[in-house]
């Protein structure tokens, strides 16, 4: 059973009693749909009666219009604007508490059934319709789509795919890092303050390990995009003249790649995945 609305299939009356809680009357709308019909229309709703519990009887004057081959819809919109503000040091009271709540509750309760929007089925089980008829330009079929007719840049091939610019690209196989790459201790060919430039086509990973930084030396990662300017990090070192200090870093494709030390720091260990 709805909770924010009720509907009615060919009324025969123009006056109802509201099954729905709601906290203000304003909240109480009403709209009608005739079967030939594809959108509802919004229908003035008059207030009979109004007892203490919420019980409220409403007056649909145009109701009838529906009564042969149509359905009107009673439902609450609940205001948006908050009910309670309450106070820093004010006293909470238990009908402060519930108002809050139940606006809360009965906001949740009408954004799930939407009762208020231009619902296309008469009834709350309508049957399903008929699955249209596949688009000119494009047909989807049992796990595939055929783009023969998109207008789009490019090759199509089993090796392409449709970017969102309607280019065809092709997929560059192993281009991420770790795909057939392998750590390589690439210690006997490096050293400290030299630039490397990784032109393995694809990213790699750095991975140092450096001893005697202490205070009187350190070291640094240094970095330059391709055809960009070198950004140098901050200094690593201990305290211990004897310190010892790593780090890990990706170079993508194309870009140099640097250690700069100071001082009497010792190179321990320097592998790469390549």
């Amino acid at each position: 059973m709805p909770l924010s609305y009720q509907h009615i299939p060919n009324p025969s009356s123009t006056t109802f009693t509201v099954t729905f809680e709601f906290l203000n009357l304003s909240d109480i709308k009403a709209i009608g749909k005739l079967d030939s019909a594809t959108e509802w229309t919004e229908l003035p709703v008059t207030f009979a009666s109004t007892s203490g519990t919420g019980v409220t009887t409403v007056t649909v004057a145009d109701a009838s219009t529906y009564s042969s081959a149509g359905a009107i819809r009673i439902y609450r919109a609940s205001t948006q604007d908050p009910l309670v503000d309450f106070q820093n040091g004010s006293r909470l009271s238990e009908s402060d508490l519930d108002t809050a709540y139940r606006q809360g509750l009965f906001a949740a309760q009408e954004v799930r059934e939407n009762a208020g929007e231009n619902i296309t089925a008469k009834g709350d089980t309508g049957a399903a319709g008929q699955d249209g008829q596949d688009g000119s330009d494009a047909t989807i079929g049992a796990g595939s789509i055929d783009l023969d007719k998109l207008s789009a840049t490019g090759t199509k091939d089993s090796t392409t795919f449709l970017r969102g610019d309607n280019t065809f690209a092709t997929v560059s196989s192993g281009g991420f890092l770790g795909d057939g790459q392998t750590w390589q201790d690439v210690s006997s060919s490096r050293a400290v303050n030299t630039f490397y430039t990784n032109s393995t086509g694809k990213p790699i990973q750095i991975f140092v390990v450096f001893g005697n930084v202490g205070t009187g030396a350190d070291i640094k990662f240094c970095y330059k995009p391709n055809g960009g300017s070198e950004i140098e990090g901050a200094g690593l070192y201990t305290n211990s003249a004897s310190g010892r200090q790593s780090m890990t870093f990706t170079i993508p494709n194309g870009d140099q790649y640097k250690i700069k030390g100071s001082g009497a720091q010792t190179q321990e260990q320097w592998w790469e995945l390549r």
